[in-house]
């Protein structure tokens, strides 16, 4: 057997992500949730990293061009400095 190991993600975290479906730019507001640095991943439905991006406290917003994506469904993916993830989200590209 292989070891188990417990992940924990927020499937529904505190961050905005806005607007839901989008069209040309997906803003992404993390608040005063985190701390520190972190890495933000954007995954697509076949597990492919579309985007991703370091970003400090001093600034937990960010907009994301995704007007020349496919439409579909994207996970939007928090992690830390240790490439934990936190904080998992969903959006809809039209």
């Amino acid at each position: 057997y292989s070891q188990v190991v417990t992940v924990l993600i927020s499937v529904n975290g505190n961050i905005k992500i806005y607007p839901n479906p989008a069209n040309a730019v997906l803003v992404i507001d993390a608040g005063n949730l985190l701390s520190g640095k972190h890495t933000l991943r954007i995954i697509n439905t076949m597990g492919q990293a579309v985007f991703t991006q370091s970003f400090a406290t001093a600034n937990n917003k960010t907009s994301v061009n995704v007007a020349q994506w496919p439409s579909g469904i994207y996970l939007v993916e928090l992690a830390d400095a240790n490439n934990k993830r936190l904080i998992v989200e969903r959006f809809i590209k039209n």
